[in-house]
């Protein structure tokens, strides 16, 4: 993959561990001051990574971000992969294709936490690629060999790969209330 087919759009810390995992210079973000590229310059690009916020609203994630900015890249040019770390419900992916007919959308979600970030791009326990059978998903795939060639690297269809970013969140977040409340009933025994 050459940085020059490539780019990131949300340059927060995925955005940036993402670019700094391929060597991508290109890189867009609602904040002007951390763009250096426009939206019709990243659709110029083959690859375009997807690191936008998705926060949860009621019991929802909010992807609206993502599915306007593809939408409007999907508008200036057909042919970009757009491959999704953002965090998204089962199934997003495969609504965007549907909705929006890109050539072809990926999952891709992240496992990073904000303080170890540096070292959880260069090495994670697996990298998690969903997407339909055939040459796009191979192609990513191709690309994590190429910079990642320690970790395994998992092949799925969008929903399982979206399903299981979700259930790994709920794990780590139920591990995170188990401790607390561990902690809790030490204090008040005296433990």
């Amino acid at each position: 993959m050459s940085s020059e087919n490539s780019c990131v759009i949300g340059y927060g810390i995925v955005g940036k561990a993402t670019a700094t995992l391929f060597g991508i210079k290109k890189h867009f973000d609602i904040d002007e001051t951390k763009s250096n590229i426009t939206l019709n310059e990243a659709a110029k690009c083959r690859y375009i990574f997807l690191c936008l916020p998705t926060p949860v609203k009621d019991g929802n994630y909010v992807v609206s971000d993502v599915f306007e900015t593809i939408r409007q890249i999907n508008e200036i040019r057909q042919g970009p992969i757009f491959i999704i770390r953002s965090t998204v419900w089962p199934g997003f992916a495969d609504h965007v294709f549907r909705e929006l007919r890109p050539e072809m959308v990926i999952s891709n979600p992240e496992f990073l936490s904000e303080d170890t970030w540096e070292k959880d791009i260069k090495y994670p326990p697996f990298v998690l690629i969903g997407g339909g059978e055939g040459r796009f998903r191979e192609e990513i795939k191709a690309l994590y060999m190429n910079v990642t060639k320690q970790s395994p690297i998992i092949l799925t269809d969008n929903i399982t790969a979206e399903a299981i970013k979700l259930t790994m969140n709920a794990w780590f977040s139920t591990k995170v209330v188990f401790t607390n409340q561990i902690f809790d009933w030490c204090q008040k025994a005296g433990a």
